[in-house]
């Protein structure tokens, strides 16, 4: 990571760690924090267009437990596909899965705004193995791609009588990228400078972009919520190689969910 991008890091982090202060009641009466558990399922799709050709979509879920106190809250939220994705190249097929984990402190700033400030792991997986039995073909073989790091954003909500609330947000997220590859069977030719296709190994990096998410809460009754969800994290990465760079590597995850949550 560069020095700037790390100092940018280093102002997510002391952020978090501001808001996550905030966040602890302290000697307040635990009877005051409403406690919220939740479950949504979904549909999510993956895109890395510069190292896979196809988009992998697979049905999705995930578990939430939040605590609010006044206008402090923070939640945790993990999720994943329900079922492989299946994943079709050129030259391999094979299926791919993917997990997350979220965890966010915020605070509501006035009527409908807030910020909150967290720290995320996403990871996608391929297993993979070739069309055909030719001579350079590879063995079956395992990709992965691995984002992890601090994000902030502000958030707005709207509260309607009759419809419930409706959310919208942004968050800037700043990540490392931990990715393993297998390189293209044809591979480099002597002498010549390895192509994205030709990365094989550990290869790591920085990514960064922005979250944008909308959201819809209606109340079913007096503890229990509908929730309905729209996310898209659009994130490009730098990586270097052998002492080549790749830059502005496109990466999409978009995911709906719907669920339901109880207060208590």
């Amino acid at each position: 990571m560069n020095e700037s991008a790390g100092g940018v890091r280093s102002s997510l982090l002391l952020f978090i760690a501001l808001v996550s202060v905030q966040a602890v009641p302290g000697r307040a009466d635990l009877s005051e924090i409403d406690w919220i558990v939740g479950a949504s399922v979904g549909y999510s799709e993956f895109r890395f267009r510069p190292k896979i050709d196809s988009s992998l979509a697979f049905p999705s879920y995930d578990l939430s437990v939040a605590a609010s106190w006044r206008r402090l809250y923070a939640t945790a939220v993990y999720g994943g596909s329900m079922q492989d994705a299946n994943v079709s190249e050129e030259d391999t097929s094979g299926n791919a899965d993917r997990r997350d984990f979220d965890l966010t402190v915020g605070w509501q700033v006035g009527k409908g705004f807030g910020v909150f400030a967290g720290y995320k792991d996403g990871r996608t997986r391929l297993r993979l193995e070739p069309r055909e039995d030719e001579e350079n073909a590879l063995a079956a073989f395992e990709e992965r791609y691995g984002q992890e790091g601090p994000y902030v954003g502000a958030s707005y909500s709207h509260y309607t009588e009759r419809y419930g609330i409706f959310g919208v947000s942004v968050a800037y997220a700043m990540l490392d990228a931990d990715n393993q590859f297998v390189a293209d069977p044809d591979g480099a030719d002597e002498g010549e400078l390895p192509e994205f296709d030709d990365l094989t190994g550990s290869v790591n990096g920085d990514a960064e972009g922005f979250s944008y998410g909308l959201s819809w809460t209606r109340p079913l009754g007096a503890e229990l919520l509908y929730r309905a969800s729209l996310k898209i994290n659009d994130y490009e990465q730098d990586l270097s190689f052998e002492g080549q760079r790749f830059d502005s590597l496109d990466q999409r995850f978009v995911s709906f969910m719907m669920g339901v949550s109880y207060v208590f």
